[in-house]
């Protein structure tokens, strides 16, 4: 269910990258104001509200909560199909990143309280996939849909008026966002909380702050690492489908296919084979197993990420994008599963979220503007975005690289106090 629900919500946040040119024209827009509707209207507010819901979820019902946000962004995404201007639905995507908001710190508390420890990187892994088929869905649906409207025009639709081929996307995929609303309500019961501190009461702020005292070095290189990778992927992929339609002449129909089965395809093998390699190496002994396998991911993207914007060749480029992004996906379900290790039951859900805020107001609030950024004011070429990919994604993951490897002996030393501390407890 926390799956199909994360699949859900990357399925609304992500149907605008694919529909950047009709938006673009219809409402009059250049690239830098797109990057805004792309990233930092969605992750404002998701980052204003973040921590607050990740309290929520250390304090309360985390089904009810997520059952919240998924009727706010279903129906803020729904109302985006009768946008009329750059503000209604920047207005409308800061709605979405509210409802969104609610998903990232209660979902992997549930998962963590529903799994065993030796299993947790995979379980995060599967839960993380859900990013990728969503992606993958908001791409080939979205271009399915999108060129199936924009070949009979604008069309009226009773009560609603006239609505125009890229509204009618958003109007049906936020129809369709009442379905898995449907099954979290009738099927998902909250599971018993289970681990470090599940029968103390919520911490308080003083607690919580002399924790990640106690943890500061792995959580400020974790943050540091995983948010930069954040900042690479939300702004190349969120420019990808430009960048294939503007340099290689690419339909929006072609987009949609072979990007969307990067996603759903290579992308979800990236995460559970990274999930899977993971946890096979805590089972051998090495605790620091989960940031090995980020690493090693980030350092494998390098020939392929610098390779596809430059090579001529559009299959080879494509080629290169589905390397670099199994390489880039494997330590996806490490960054969260990691976190969860070193935090006790009653802080997993402010960490996540806080955590999320980070990388999401800094991966996608300003992933796309610098992409963009770079396109509109250093190159002053709409056709030069391959360049900003290349300088956006070399620059992020050197500094995510090196981030992570800073983490690992701090993570080391942080498991080692967690598990001497349950330990302690459960003998008394």
């Amino acid at each position: 269910m926390m799956t199909l629900l994360m699949m859900f919500s990357f399925l609304d946040r992500g149907l605008l990258a694919l529909l950047v040119e009709p938006v673009k024209e219809d409402l009059g827009i250049n690239d830098t104001q797109m990057s805004l509707l792309l990233g930092f209207a969605f992750a404002s507010f998701y980052a204003l509200l973040g921590v607050p819901f990740g309290i929520l979820a250390d304090r309360g019902s985390r089904v009810r909560l997520i059952g919240f946000g998924l009727f706010l962004w279903t129906v803020a995404t729904a109302l985006s199909g009768r946008a009329q201007s750059f503000f209604s639905l920047f207005l409308l995507r800061m709605g979405v990143g509210v409802g969104e908001a609610t998903l990232g710190p209660a979902a992997p508390s549930i998962i963590t309280d529903s799994v065993p420890r030796e299993r947790l990187a995979t379980s995060m892994s599967i839960y993380a996939t859900g990013i990728y088929i969503g992606s993958g869905l908001a791409t080939m649906l979205g271009g399915g849909i999108a060129a199936v409207t924009m070949r009979i025009g604008e069309v009226t639709v009773p009560v609603i008026g006239l609505v125009k081929p890229w509204q009618m996307v958003f109007l049906l995929v936020g129809v369709a966002g009442f379905l898995p609303l449907l099954l979290l309500i009738t099927t998902l019961k909250e599971p018993a909380r289970r681990g470090s501190g599940a029968t103390e009461p919520p911490p308080k702020l003083a607690q919580t702050l002399a924790h990640y005292r106690q943890h500061r070095k792995t959580i400020l290189w974790h943050h540091v690492g995983f948010a930069t990778l954040a900042f690479s992927g939300y702004g190349v992929g969120s420019w990808l489908p430009a960048f294939m339609i503007r340099r290689h002449g690419w339909s929006i129909e072609k987009v949609a296919l072979w990007l969307g089965l990067n996603g759903i395809v290579t992308a979800v093998v990236g995460v559970l084979a990274g999930g899977m390699l993971a946890d096979a190496l805590v089972r051998r002994g090495r605790t620091d197993g989960k940031l090995i396998v980020a690493v090693l991911g980030g350092v494998l993207w390098f020939p392929f990420g610098i390779a596809y914007p430059l090579v001529e060749s559009d299959v080879l480029s494509m080629a290169a994008i589905a390397a670099a992004t199994f390489c880039a996906t494997l330590g996806i379900g490490c960054a969260i599963a990691t976190l969860q290790e070193i935090m006790p039951n009653r802080m997993r859900g402010q960490a996540a979220a806080f955590y999320a805020v980070i990388a999401n107001f800094f991966g996608l609030g300003f992933g796309p503007l610098v992409v963009a950024l770079i396109t509109d004011r250093v190159l002053g070429d709409p056709a030069q975005i391959g360049t900003s990919l290349l300088v956006v994604g070399v620059v992020a993951h050197v500094i995510a690289a090196i981030a992570l490897l800073l983490a690992l002996k701090p993570y080391r030393r942080s498991l080692e106090r967690v598990d001497f501390k349950a330990a302690a407890a459960s003998s008394t």
